[in-house]
């Protein structure tokens, strides 16, 4: 049986980081790919590189992940893809937290959909109550969709 291990990260199971051997070997608990690349499209089109660790955990982006592309993701997922997108990774018990920060859209957007109390993106393409905001650039959720196949 092969153990999570990537760029000196190991012993990580979909949950997170782990130190359960048990865990580790289970098939069940084992990190899904197609989960790793929709959060490596997520990394690479929503976020950019900061000096200083962001406070939002690996656990809160996975939440972040799933709201914009509509796919379960686990919290070992996201760890493994800014593992391999080069993201330096500070490791929080189960979770971690990251050198990088949301992009000027992404944080303005992420703001106005906190403030409407909307719950997800879909919510936010499939409602009248919102509006696409003009420096967002995926006018429709398909446009969206794209970016995560």
């Amino acid at each position: 049986m092969q153990i999570n291990t990537i760029k000196g990260i190991k012993n990580i199971c979909d949950n997170g980081f782990t130190n359960n051997s048990a865990e580790l070997l289970d098939p069940q608990h084992r990190i899904v790919e197609k989960q790793v690349v929709i959060c490596r499209r997520f990394i690479n089109t929503f976020l950019e590189p900061a000096t200083v660790f962001s406070r939002t955990n690996s656990y809160a982006w996975k939440h972040y992940v799933e709201k914009m592309s509509g796919e379960y993701i686990s919290n070992g997922a996201f760890i493994m893809a800014a593992a391999l997108e080069g993201i330096e990774i500070l490791d929080y018990d189960l979770n971690a937290v990251f050198k990088f920060k949301r992009t000027q859209p992404y944080r303005k957007l992420h703001t106005y959909v906190h403030k409407k109390q909307c719950l997800n993106i879909n919510e936010m393409y499939n409602s009248t109550r919102y509006i696409i905001p003009d420096y967002w650039p995926y006018k429709t959720k398909e446009e969206l969709l794209k970016v995560f196949q």
